[in-house]
């Protein structure tokens, strides 16, 4: 649990969207003799994904620098659990927000660059502008759904293993970074300034 309070906080979603065919019937086989033998086999059944069961963040809060930099909390205690006895992948990331302008954050020193060929005197930035990389990997505009998110389907550093199994390998640790820009919003209270969807599918994520 996070006790420490924040000045920016990100709100999480939890959707669940994935389907597997049913296991096919066992035909009966039939035999003369003393003996037989029967095959035993398992898939994942039509509803697998109703019963993934995980440990995710109620909210993701932020503490903001009058730089504009974002302070997150630690990766262990900012993580997604699976608990389930069967590995879940993050498929897809989405975000949404009302009053703020979402953005890509990339890596600082891509980013001093990008600053330094601008003249602040020639092109304002667009207010209230919050920009955040999940990972490693900047958000980026999705023209289908028209919303800003990550798809991270094949994406194998978003596996999660079966709970049972290696406790480090069954969380996922969420390394979310971000920077405001020009912002006119008032942050003297934690304010949710943006809500995440995040879907899951059962088993690792297939290889690119």
């Amino acid at each position: 649990m996070l006790v420490k309070r924040s000045i920016v906080a990100v709100a999480c979603g939890l959707l669940l969207t994935v389907g597997i065919a049913n296991p096919s019937i066992g035909y009966a086989q039939e035999v003369t003799g003393s003996t037989a033998s029967s095959e035993v086999t398992i898939k994942l059944s039509e509803d697998a994904a109703k019963t993934i069961k995980l440990d995710v963040p109620e909210k993701i809060p932020f503490a903001a620098k009058m730089d504009g930099s974002l302070i997150s909390a630690s990766q262990y205690a900012m993580s997604i659990q699976n608990k389930s006895e069967y590995p879940v992948h993050v498929t897809n990331i989405t975000l949404s927000s009302t009053n703020w302008s979402l953005e890509g954050y990339t890596l600082p020193e891509s980013e001093a660059a990008e600053e330094n060929d601008t003249d602040p005197q020639v092109m304002i930035p667009a207010r209230n502008r919050l920009m955040l990389n999940f990972n490693g990997d900047p958000i980026v505009y999705n023209r289908d759904n028209r919303q800003y998110g990550l798809d991270v389907s094949k994406n194998p550093k978003w596996n999660m293993g079966a709970y049972s199994g290696t406790p480090d390998a069954s969380r996922l640790k969420l390394d979310i970074k971000g920077k405001l820009i020009n912002v006119s919003n008032d942050l003297s209270q934690e304010t949710t300034v943006a809500n995440i969807a995040w879907t899951f599918a059962p088993g690792a994520a297939p290889q690119a």
